[in-house]
């Protein structure tokens, strides 16, 4: 019976410290390839935050992968060619970031005034926040372009 329990204790530590690194891996190809562009820590910037659960062009695992893989034609993400192993550990680590997401409350508001003030702004016509996962718009001067904020 103690050695069952000994034995467990041993795999279980074996996986743990194989999914740690896994992250670690992860973390590594995502500050070398994709920070640049979805921020150190995944929160956004020239390309969206990646801090949620749901993801513009899929939220599984194989979606994820197929986006890395293939880029998104049309946008700044390009296609990268990672070996198998070093894209399961960057969707491993992806995965750790929706931890990292704000929790968020229901907003309350009239969504119809709302539209107004979003078409009378002029909000369709900035490049970000016409899509979603940006949180702001366009910088300008460091200073955020939206006249509404």
């Amino acid at each position: 019976m103690r050695i069952a329990v000994v034995l467990l204790l041993l795999c279980g530590s074996a996986a743990w410290g194989q999914t740690e690194h896994d992250v670690a891996d992860g973390k590594a190809t995502f500050r070398s390839n994709c920070a640049f562009c979805h921020g150190l820590t995944g929160g956004g910037g020239r390309g969206p935050a990646l801090i949620s659960r749901q993801f513009l062009h899929g939220s599984t695992d194989d979606d994820i992968e197929n986006v890395i893989r293939n880029g998104v034609p049309g946008t700044n993400m390009p296609a990268f060619d990672f070996e198998k192993e070093e894209l399961d550990h960057l969707v491993t680590y992806l995965r750790t970031l929706a931890g990292a997401a704000p929790k968020t409350t229901a907003v309350t508001g009239d969504p119809v005034k709302g539209r107004q003030v979003y078409e009378r702004s002029g909000c369709a016509g900035c490049g970000q926040t016409a899509r979603p996962g940006i949180a702001k718009g366009r910088a300008v001067a460091g200073k955020s372009a939206c006249p509404i904020q």
